[in-house]
């Protein structure tokens, strides 16, 4: 590839017997130039020469008191796939949100370990995945063309395991159900997306007068409160908007509450004395939303800043038994 001041970067992989220990040489990278297509190149001026080495490294421990690592300072790997900057990205928004409501006197100080708890095993997942992908593709080089060709041919990946490989590898099935930040009562739902799962998209939606769906909704950087009425609608508008405003005080500037509604928005005025800017009226036109998350009766659904369901239950009165396991430090 050219590169600024009309330079050149070559790349090159090395016979396997070659010593990897000896600093590549200009002359060294000539001949192989020489030999894989241009006779006629002659390389002067290097900047760089170096050798690459894929290297498998885990951090033992991504935080030590003050100090937290998250990216390529925690976890190196093969290349294969990119999943190195989605992996730190997901790092650090993970970190980024518990160090603000700690920093804010939100909430204690040992819910930072959860980042840990919660991301480490995710590193120790794509440093297996790309290695497994890497020597797999490192061995297909390795056979001859009519071994290929017959590899080809039997090669079938069936549409629900390829979708499924997928995912994983943009890590979007991921879930955080053992984290000390994930709490659902045993035995109140038999569906829907769960404590630790991530909060599924949902539409048609009604918000403000407007069509939209939940992931087009413009939601904040905090936690994010859902208060389902029933199937039937009960409780009605002005008692759970009643309810969503308390629930609001009661939180504080660290969640948005949204009271939801099945069915068409009713005729009657929503910005009366009941509704206020501290929540957010959203209508479930058919029903969608109250599947994802399994609700047959009145609950609340809470959601971390990074899209997790972090609560669920059908006591729609407060949020305490969360707070609880929350600000209760773990036994050590």
């Amino acid at each position: 590839s050219t590169l600024p001041e009309g330079r050149r970067l070559i790349c090159a992989n090395v016979a396997v017997e070659e010593d990897s220990s000896d600093p590549p040489t200009l002359e060294r990278m000539e001949q192989l130039v020489r030999r894989r297509g241009r006779s006629d190149l002659r390389l002067h001026d290097p900047r760089w020469l170096t050798r690459f080495h894929i290297n498998y490294r885990l951090a033992a421990h991504y935080r030590q008191g003050r100090i937290f690592l998250a990216g390529d300072a925690a976890h190196v790997h093969s290349l294969v796939a990119g999943q190195g900057m989605n992996t730190g990205i997901q790092d650090a928004f993970n970190l980024g949100w518990k160090l603000a409501l700690v920093i804010d006197g939100v909430f204690p100080a040992h819910i930072l370990d959860s980042y840990e708890a919660e991301r480490r095993k995710v590193g120790q997942d794509v440093l297996r995945t790309t290695r497994e992908a890497t020597e797999t593709v490192e061995a297909f080089a390795r056979l001859s063309a009519a071994e290929r060709q017959k590899l080809l041919a039997h090669m079938v990946v069936p549409e629900p395991q390829r979708r499924q490989a997928a995912e994983h590898l943009q890590e979007v099935d991921l879930d955080v159900r053992s984290s000390l930040l994930s709490l659902e009562p045993a035995g109140e739902f038999t569906e829907g997306a769960q404590a630790g799962a991530q909060a599924p998209d949902a539409a048609p939606l009604v918000v403000d007068g407007q069509r939209t769906s939940w992931y087009r909704l413009p939601l904040g950087t905090g936690y994010r409160l859902l208060l389902f009425a029933g199937p039937s609608g009960e409780p009605g508008l002005q008692a759970l908007t009643r309810r969503a405003i308390a629930l609001r005080q009661d939180c504080g500037p660290w969640a948005q509450v949204f009271p939801v509604l099945p069915g068409e928005p009713h005729a009657v005025a929503e910005t009366g004395p009941e509704a206020t800017n501290d929540v957010t009226v959203i209508h479930d036109l058919e029903g969608a939303m109250g599947r994802r998350y399994g609700v047959s009766s009145p609950c609340l659904v809470l959601i971390r800043p990074d899209g997790y369901v972090a609560y669920r239950s059908r006591r729609i009165d407060s949020l305490q038994p969360y707070l609880d396991q929350v600000f209760t430090p773990p036994a050590v």
